[in-house]
């Protein structure tokens, strides 16, 4: 749902500033659900990694969609600290989030498992329990 919502607001936001790249992102990151998906339905990837990409596909569409003025949207936004960058912030939630399990991803446990729902955001029926 949280995902769902993030992606309808950045559409229309988008597409109301006239933002060119609004909806090749939201369709960009539609597709890397649809991706995410069939993946935790094989490997059961967890909760927190699927919570970490949902939060990286919102910094992405911010920061590609968000404008600051002129040609610059929230990814070239400095932080209080130079070091901080938007851009810089944003790419770990996701990129990171999958390789905290992935140390273990050749074990038994992350081989297909015949009959298991997936996790969310691919299944509404398991968002209560992960």
């Amino acid at each position: 749902m949280f995902t769902a919502v993030y992606l309808a607001v950045f559409a229309a936001y988008g597409t109301a500033i006239g933002s060119d790249v609004a909806i090749p992102y939201v369709v960009l990151i539609v597709a890397v659900i649809v991706f995410v998906c069939r993946l935790d339905g094989r490997y059961d990837l967890g909760g927190g990694v699927l919570w970490g990409l949902s939060v990286w596909g919102l910094g992405h569409l911010a920061g590609g969609i968000v404008p600051l003025g002129g040609d610059r949207t929230l990814y070239n936004a400095v932080l209080p600290v130079e070091l901080f960058h938007f851009d810089r912030l944003s790419t770990p939630s996701g990129s990171g989030s999958p390789r905290w399990p992935a140390r273990g991803c050749w074990s038994a446990s992350c081989l297909p498992s015949p009959g298991r729902s997936p996790s969310w955001p691919c299944s509404p029926a398991s968002a209560s329990g992960r």
